[in-house]
């Protein structure tokens, strides 16, 4: 986000020698500016030269009228006006407005709050638009005039909500937003703040209740509600209610990274041509999300599309990637095409990385098995054991731990505890498609290591699991 600073000293003066609008307000330019007229015929003319401006959409010379200081202080005002309310109409009506629309809307505001420091609507925009344009730091001042001027302006609780959220603040932010709510039961604002506030603290369930509550009113950006039930939805692995509500935002203004997170989903549910789709026309988008080459990599991975995912994960690297992702991607494209030794550093590499340790030492057990060094493959998995296990003691006890657990005691050979582990697993979650995934984890390791009996007992029972899922029998 560029500085607002960056404009200091590069204003220009207004001239009326290349006069902005169409032909029609060029002409009323050019009677306004008549010495002879009289000034309730210049008010009128200059009302009207606003209103046509802002029927043509016409914000640049809105924009360019405000700061052309050789015009009348009222036509600047009457244009400022107009830039204003053109403003609220393209954020509602979309698409996304850049950067440099904020910055002259943040300039018009900024020139209404100089011509009238009490125009507590100004001050409010500037502090919006600071905050889009990335510096909010500077928005305190007019923050702390608004409090004094009119301290129950419920505005202040939304804007104090959205500087915690965005700083991580969500306990805090969450207490704004509940006191808005407090005092406007039905306030849309303080409805959608509750509800990112808990998808972000991991109460998905309340956020998921709070976005249906929301989705029973009829108002402007119903579907950024629904985008973020999609979110949420995936995250609790409901990802037929999640896709229905992705789909349902294709083509929407402001549907944050739809291709990602729709990417995401379909990787989940195992589509994964559907998924590469999606992440092909995510890294084509202006804001792509650098993830979406990771999240290809891997379903190439999964599909036995080594050299796309190589591609991939090297890509992802060039471009300054997790180290920790980039190493564990690289590590399995190698230890899949036999190549020990540089699967060895790749995954060496990973060790300790912040996200998914266990499953780096995972794959470094798998490798030192392959090599046959089995004293080494038992350290690593137990070292692997020991830490999804500390995770569970530590309260993250669900589905993806159990299950992470149950396959881990699985490779080494402990039926019993895995099957007990897959057990507590499917209580944390009778999901086909999580089922699906762990199982096609299960049968690629047996296609490695034919021999093991627990991981052919354990993917007998998660078939079992399938069925009586599929049969709406599970109990």
């Amino acid at each position: 986000m560029a500085p607002l600073g960056r404009r200091t000293g590069r204003r220009r003066k207004g001239s009326r020698q290349a006069l902005p609008g169409d032909e029609f307000a060029r002409m009323l330019l050019e009677q306004i500016a008549d010495p002879a007229l009289d000034q309730a015929s210049a008010i009128n003319l200059i009302r009207e030269l606003a209103i046509h401006l802002h029927q043509l959409s016409d914000h640049q010379s809105l924009y360019e009228l405000v700061r052309d200081t050789t015009q009348p202080e009222l036509l600047r005002r009457e244009c400022a006006l107009a830039f204003r309310q053109l403003a609220t109409e393209l954020l509602a009506s979309g698409p996304q407005l850049d950067e440099q629309f904020d910055e002259q809307h943040y300039e018009v505001e900024n020139w209404l709050v100089a011509l009238d420091p009490a125009d507590l609507e100004a001050r409010r925009n500037r502090v919006e638009l600071l905050i889009g344009l990335g510096a909010a730091d500077l928005a305190a001042d007019d923050i702390e005039y608004i409090e004094r001027a009119d301290p129950d302006d419920g505005w202040l609780w939304e804007i104090r909500g959205l500087l915690l959220f965005n700083a991580g603040m969500y306990e805090e932010a969450l207490s704004q937003y509940s006191s808005l709510q407090a005092r406007d039961p039905l306030s849309v604002t303080a409805l959608t703040g509750i509800a990112q506030c808990l998808g972000r603290l991991g109460r998905f369930e309340e956020a998921v209740e709070t976005c249906d509550l929301l989705l029973t009113y009829e108002f402007e950006g119903m579907w950024e509600v629904r985008f973020e039930r999609a979110v949420l939805l995936r995250d609790l692995c409901e990802f037929d209610r999640a896709l229905d509500d992705f789909n349902a935002c294709e083509g929407m203004p402001l549907a944050g990274s739809l291709y990602f997170d729709r990417g995401l989903c379909l990787f989940l549910m195992s589509r994964l041509a559907d998924s590469i789709a999606d992440f092909d026309n995510d890294l084509e988008q202006p804001d792509r999300q650098d993830l979406s080459l990771w999240y290809r990599g891997c379903a190439r991975l999964r599909m036995g599309e080594l050299e796309g995912a190589l591609d991939d994960f090297e890509q992802y690297q060039r471009i300054g990637g997790d180290s920790e992702f980039i190493h564990q991607g690289l590590g399995q494209v190698f230890l899949r095409r036999g190549e020990f030794e540089s699967a060895d550093y790749h995954l060496r590499a990973a060790l300790g990385g912040p996200m998914a340790d266990h499953f780096s030492r995972f794959l470094l057990a798998t490798l030192n098995r392959r090599r046959g060094d089995e004293g080494q493959a038992g350290q690593r998995f137990d070292e692997a054991v020991e830490i999804i296990g500390s995770m569970i003691q530590e309260g993250q006890d669900d589905w993806h731990s159990r299950s992470a657990m149950a396959f881990y005691e699985a490779v080494r050979g402990e039926t019993e505890a895995a099957v007990l582990n897959y057990q507590i697993a499917m209580r944390h979650a009778q999901n086909e498609y999580l089922v699906r995934l762990e199982l096609e984890n299960l049968e690629e390791y047996a296609r490695m290591f034919p021999e093991d009996e627990a991981v052919d007992v354990c993917s007998k029972l998660l078939t079992k699991y399938l069925i009586l899922i599929e049969a709406g029998e599970f109990s």
